[in-house]
């Protein structure tokens, strides 16, 4: 790691399209549906599905090849290209696990295709950048995805103030809210490490071009009204003390990235949102955040309803012989108990109107069956309130060992919003706790190793300003996860014995 640190090589001419794909590793999907969008790509599926993976396949070849490039020119490289990937080897491993033991192999099969091509393009981008020392590089090509995008996000914000828009229509035809706000939200990040690395270098006009795009981009990310990116819009801005040595100069200059946040996000979120029959849109705000649409359940609602799946897709039963009717004089062992179904599913699948009209269901236990699935699907503060409160009765059941990855999600069909709730559900609490420490750990000293390199620092505030998301939404087997904690990981590992050289060197 420390070869990677102190390398000075910057990328040539042959290395175009690398840069030029780089953002799509962390931005890709909602990048590439809002240009399919422009192509009219949202009344073509299938054109929009081959534009968006086709995209995606090309810029893992490049980066794959870009990777092995590098591996043979630079032997002293080749030790953390090797460590990295362990990252998606351990990924793999836990979604073995998950097929192995879990019914619903094609869909387990599937999201790890998904995710995995992510999780490689990720850590490929991350070694590239720190191989060729390409920050600066690849935060100025950043600077024309949000140029290019920014007729689209303008064309989003306006959207919501048409008289045809209705309430709580937030996407563009291609990608719903919470997607669009996470890719409004790594453009802001981008663009921020760039106005605090590289800012004084910059002509004023580019320097104001600059904020008017972050202004932009914070105003769609909370228009789309998702909590997630909000708090960690306003977090990240916060955060611009830790990447920053200039104390100096900080109340002057800092504070104007929390202020512009916060600013986007109580003006937009409040007195200049749009007004679709809310009488008080602040109140509605306030009230909704406070929980007052909280989902209350009881457990034994909990219970009952996954009594009804349970009894549902548990197949019928034989029944058991008398114990001298076997051979031996041995009865027959008992069949394991079923597993519980995907409540989700088995409602939007129309399996639970089916039932219903044959009789298997009573329309009371229909009714159970569409009221859970509506609560879990309902991701507002009270809805991931009920969401939590199903994981702790998961952890109940099983504190120590938990239910295996991916149980919850089998189970409820949804993740429980909260990375660990999830971990503790799935791997139970001595798993939870034993991360929990270990990562402090390595928050700690990441945060030493950032003192003395660039390159680490704007790692670190990365994955700092995207804790608000693992709390309150994202599963611990999303692509993310593996990708940001596992690099945090082996920095932390590899910078173990040597400290980095200084900044001076590194920029």
């Amino acid at each position: 790691m420390n070869s990677i640190l102190s390398s000075s090589r910057r990328p040539g001419k042959l290395d175009a399209l690398v840069y030029a794909l780089l953002p799509l590793a962390f931005i890709g999907s909602p990048f590439l549906n809002c240009i399919a969008f422009v192509l009219d790509g949202h009344r073509h599926d299938v054109f929009r599905s081959l534009f968006v993976l086709s995209i995606q396949c090309v810029s893992v070849i490049v980066f794959l090849l870009k990777i092995r490039f590098l591996a043979v020119r630079d032997g002293k490289s080749r030790r953390t290209i090797l460590a990295a990937v362990l990252i998606p080897l351990v990924f793999g491993l836990v979604y073995l696990w998950a097929l192995l033991t879990l019914p619903n192999k094609v869909m387990i099969a599937k999201n790890a295709v998904v995710q995995g091509c992510y999780l490689v393009s990720s850590c490929c981008a991350v070694l590239i950048i720190c191989c060729d020392q390409g920050l600066r590089e690849f935060l100025r090509i950043c600077r024309v995805y949000a140029l290019i995008w920014a007729p689209i996000t303008l064309y989003y914000c306006i959207r919501f103030y048409l008289p045809s828009a209705e309430y709580g229509i937030t996407d563009l035809g291609v990608l719903s809210a919470m997607p669009l706000s996470y890719g409004y939200l790594g453009v802001c990040l981008f663009l921020l490490l760039d106005l605090v690395f590289f800012g004084r270098e910059m002509k004023p006009a580019l320097r104001r071009g600059l904020w008017v795009l972050y202004g932009l981009n914070c105003v769609a990310a909370t228009l789309a009204e998702c909590k997630g990116s909000i708090l960690c819009l306003f977090w990240c801005s916060l955060l611009t003390c830790l990447i920053s040595r200039d104390s100096l100069g900080f109340f002057r200059r800092h504070l104007a990235f929390p202020t512009v946040s916060l600013a986007c996000i109580l003006l937009f979120s409040t007195v200049l949102y749009p007004n679709y029959g809310v009488g008080n849109r602040f109140a509605a705000f306030l009230g909704e955040l406070g929980g007052k649409d909280q989902v209350t359940v009881s457990n034994e609602e909990i219970q009952k309803t996954q009594d009804i799946l349970n009894r549902v897709t548990q197949p019928e039963q034989p029944e058991k012989p008398e114990q001298s009717e076997h051979p031996g004089g041995k009865p027959s062992q008992e069949e394991s108990p079923p597993q519980h179904g995907d409540v989700v599913d088995y409602v939007k699948s129309g399996k639970a109107d089916e039932d219903l009209a044959a009789g298997v269901i009573t329309t009371e236990e229909y009714d159970a069956l569409q009221d859970m699935k509506t609560k879990l699907n309902n991701t507002s503060s009270g809805g991931r309130l009920y969401l939590w409160r199903c994981a702790f009765n998961e952890i109940k059941s099983s504190p120590l060992t938990g239910h295996g990855p991916m149980a919850y999600q089998a189970q409820y069909g949804t993740y429980p919003h909260n990375l660990f709730l999830e971990l503790a559900a799935d791997f139970g609490l001595p798993a939870m706790l034993a991360v929990l420490v270990f990562g402090l750990y390595v928050l700690l000293r990441l945060l030493r190793l950032s003192l003395d390199s660039l390159y680490i620092r704007a790692f670190t505030f990365y994955v700092f300003a995207l804790i608000p998301q693992h709390m309150l939404s994202g599963s611990l087997y999303d692509a993310s996860v593996f990708f940001q904690y596992g690099f945090c990981i082996l920095i932390a590992a590899l910078c173990r014995k040597r400290r980095p050289v200084p900044e001076a060197e590194t920029v």
